[in-house]
């Protein structure tokens, strides 16, 4: 016989049975505990005894499943707060995932990485104060960030780690490859279709990977999609994340490789760079290897 008074009540039940445990990610599981004072492994058990209760059965069945549904279609969802701490447990979790291999420390893969910890920190103080933060555009959490270094220095990789650790936080953003765009415009048979797609790009908090190396895509006529996608996701005020390279043969100097950026897409879109973007300068060699 379970014993009734060690049992969780129905609200907290309903609370707990809207978390997927098996899905979990490490820095969830931490903000978990924080919010509810007891493991994964603890909740489990608790809403076991719960459900097989003398006093949970018929009817409170139903209106309890249902009552959890609710919650998590309305997205009554309590939002964590990154830690560093959590953050840099999921990092390490999540490169490992993706790169297959461990994560070295380097003085340089520090440097890259503390402006971007601090950022989805909201760790202004420290932030304004990273070394590889350029002081060419006002430091602000208000705008996106921008990601410029040398072919295959980690640039898309770290991006990708960050995703997948912040997702499921206010902070989350959606990634996407610039070609990968175009591909997805060419393939568009209607011109709604097309209108459609720059719509979804020109919303909502988005990275875009590998920018300024994309073709002109090629529907009916050749065009630059992104230099509609940066004019719109400025005129929205929609969160911006890019990476990209060095302009070629001017390795090294980040002006230039700013600068390029009016070169490809036109002098409006260069102007309201240093309006959009915090811009990061990732160096030394890649942490892929």
């Amino acid at each position: 016989m379970i014993d009734a008074t060690k049992l969780i009540g129905r609200h907290k039940y309903a609370a707990l049975k809207k978390y997927d445990f098996e899905k979990m990610s490490t820095m969830e599981m931490v903000e978990f505990r924080k919010t509810f004072k007891i493991s994964v492994s603890e909740a489990i058990k608790k809403i076991e005894e719960f459900e097989n209760s003398t006093s949970f059965s018929g009817p409170n069945v139903q209106a309890i499943k249902e009552y959890s549904r609710k919650l998590n279609r309305i997205g009554v969802v309590k939002e964590m707060k990154i830690t560093k701490e959590t953050l840099w447990v999921a990092f390490l979790r999540n490169f490992k995932l993706l790169e297959k291999k461990d994560f070295v420390k380097t003085e340089d893969i520090l440097a890259n990485l503390a402006p971007l910890f601090y950022y989805f920190t909201d760790d202004f103080s420290n932030f304004e104060k990273c070394k590889r933060l350029s002081n060419l555009s006002v430091p602000s959490f208000d705008k996106g960030i921008l990601i410029i270094g040398d072919f295959g220095n980690g640039k898309s990789s770290t991006m990708k780690v960050f995703e997948k650790c912040v997702r499921n936080t206010p902070k989350y953003f959606k990634g996407y490859s610039a070609n990968d765009v175009v591909l997805d415009f060419e393939g568009c048979s209607e011109p709604k279709d097309k209108t459609h797609l720059i719509k979804k790009m020109s919303t909502g908090k988005l990275y875009f990977d590998d920018i300024k190396s994309e073709r002109k895509a090629n529907n009916y006529g050749k065009s630059e999609i992104f230099r509609e996608i940066l004019e719109n996701r400025y005129n929205n005020k929609a969160l911006t994340f890019i990476t990209c390279n060095y302009k070629k043969g001017y390795e090294g100097n980040l002006e230039t490789a700013l600068k390029e950026f009016g070169e490809k897409y036109g002098d409006r879109v260069n102007d309201r760079i240093y309006e959009m973007f915090n811009v990061i300068e990732f160096k030394g060699k890649s942490f892929r290897k």
